[in-house]
């Protein structure tokens, strides 16, 4: 959702992954240092992630005919986990800031 007021942008959306089929790495990592037997069929390792939204918001401002300053905040809700596995650790809430500069 876009909403403009002036010469400024605001930007309110998502971004949603449903859920998916992947690895238990958390487990696997544990039985290998247990040295277990169940290593051989990694299939038995398969697990289901749950689905997961990401929301950001964003704005920007229009300066001049050849100049805007702009603002990004990705991950509103710090979600970390998930996103890949449950072994790796994602990012959780980034800011973006900047100035675009150039000639229309």
């Amino acid at each position: 959702m876009s909403w403009d007021v002036s010469r400024t942008s605001f930007t309110l959306g998502g971004v949603y992954i449903g859920e998916w089929t992947g690895y238990d790495w958390s487990r696997y990592v544990g039985d290998e240092a247990q040295e277990s037997e169940e290593i051989n069929d990694l299939r038995s390792y398969w697990r289901k992630y749950p689905g997961i939204l990401r929301p950001y918001f964003s704005v920007s401002h229009i300066i001049s005919r050849d100049m805007e300053w702009f603002g990004r905040i990705d991950n509103l809700t710090n979600v970390q986990r998930f996103e890949r596995d449950n072994l790796q650790v994602t990012a959780g809430r980034t800011m973006t800031i900047g100035l675009r500069i150039g000639r229309n």
